[in-house]
């Protein structure tokens, strides 16, 4: 996913502008691939060349289902549920499910 790196504008030299551009988007190994000793960042035995191919190697949406298998795979060892949690500040009953609460309110907290 791109990410765009900020760029300072000089026309006011008193006050730093962060002014975004788009060309200057840019994924993180693009960007590590820019700058003039990217090899020294790297872990010995790994090359900016083999990081490439690797990320060259799945598509966008490969990638996304992998992640999410292992995700899946990771939370069914650990014994963990999907769902997300937040505790029940109101009674005081400790966490609850955010499906829970809105069930007993009809909104979740912060929301309305």
């Amino acid at each position: 996913m791109p990410v765009c790196h900020r760029a300072a504008d000089p026309k006011k030299p008193g006050r730093i502008k962060r002014v975004y551009r788009p060309r200057d988007a840019m994924t993180p190994l693009d960007k590590l691939a820019s700058l003039p000793d990217a090899a020294s960042f790297l872990r010995p035995g790994v090359t900016l060349l083999e990081l490439q191919q690797f990320a060259q190697a799945l598509t966008d949406m490969q990638a996304a289902e992998e992640l999410n298998e292992a995700r899946q795979a990771l939370f069914r060892t650990r014994g963990h549920s999907h769902r997300l949690k937040r505790p029940d500040r109101a009674g005081g009953q400790g966490c609850g499910h955010v499906d829970d609460a809105l069930a007993r309110t009809g909104t979740v907290r912060g929301q309305r």
